[in-house]
């Protein structure tokens, strides 16, 4: 029943934090442990599950069931989990059920057995990778280590790097800054794309349509202040491959197409030292991000 055990410090979520809190959750991410569960829960593996999954638990402080290749729970596979997050908890131990929902196939049957009946299930999350990152930033609250709330001016963007004081202000018209509101769609997959993102303040994540599940998105990757987004398709002239959406209230800088050839015709050797930070600061984000997708074990296709 049991096809792996992982800690948080060999696979993280895919969420992009910044080097601060990167570097702690590396430290502190073995408190995470994932266990990808594959079968049958019932009768003749509840009490084993129960027993490795406590045996898992040891030194760590979120346990993660990964249901995704779960075929069936019966009734005292039910009764076990309950019993299992109570004994959890005297270990000083949160469980967290992934791929779960309280309409999804699996979770009726678990509130069946009469267990789990709570209206909503902050314990409970759509995939593995959700339930990941909310060990992560519960880990990083508890360090006091936090994600800055302040907006980001243009000089600290990578993208702007080594520039001077005079440089940034011949910068400052070329860049339009946008807020969008919780959820929204800062560009849609197929549409034309046109410029490139800063994101100054809040999370933004870039998803795309599941081919499990049609007209359902999947996270591909969540981006921190200080990322620069987007470029891609501002740069080959082509569509947006990808969807880009607000997590939370965000503050972005864009560049569009004309206003970087703008900057060319007007200053050539500060165009070149824009392109190669950008250049760099992509490489550097392709390196990150596909280490996030090499340890995951849910695909993206």
């Amino acid at each position: 029943l049991i096809r792996s055990v992982r800690t948080g410090a060999t696979r993280g979520s895919r969420r992009v934090y910044p080097p601060e809190q990167a570097s702690l959750l590396r430290v502190e991410g073995h408190r995470i442990k994932l266990i990808e569960l594959d079968g049958a829960i019932f009768f003749g593996t509840a009490d084993r599950l129960a027993f490795e999954a406590m045996r898992a638990a040891e030194g760590a402080q979120y346990l993660i069931l990964d249901l995704r290749r779960v075929t069936m729970i019966d009734a005292s596979g039910a009764l076990m989990l309950a019993k299992l997050k109570r004994l959890l908890q005297e270990q000083k131990v949160t469980l967290l059920l992934a791929h779960l929902s309280a309409t999804s196939r699996l979770g009726r049957a678990i509130q069946g057995a009469g267990v789990f009946t709570q209206r909503h299930h902050t314990d409970w999350f759509e995939d593995a990778d959700r339930a990941l990152e909310w060990a992560e930033r519960q880990l990083l609250a508890e360090a006091r280590v936090a994600t800055p709330e302040h907006e980001l001016a243009i000089g600290e963007f990578a993208l702007l790097a080594g520039l001077s004081p005079d440089e940034l202000q011949f910068m400052k018209p070329y860049l339009d800054r946008q807020l969008f509101p919780s959820q929204a769609a800062l560009y849609h997959e197929g549409q034309q794309g046109d410029r490139l993102y800063l994101l100054a303040k809040g999370a933004v994540s870039i998803v795309a349509e599941d081919p499990e599940a049609h007209g359902r998105n999947r996270r591909i990757v969540t981006l921190a202040p200080g990322v620069i987004f987007g470029e891609s398709a501002m740069i080959e002239g082509g569509v947006r491959s990808v969807t880009a959406i607000a997590e939370n209230e965000v503050v972005t800088y864009s560049l569009s197409r004309a206003n970087l050839d703008a900057v060319r015709a007007r200053a050539p050797d500060l165009y070149r030292r824009i392109v190669l930070n950008m250049v760099n600061h992509m490489s550097g984000l392709l390196r990150m991000t596909t280490g996030i997708l090499r340890d995951t074990s849910e695909s993206v296709e």
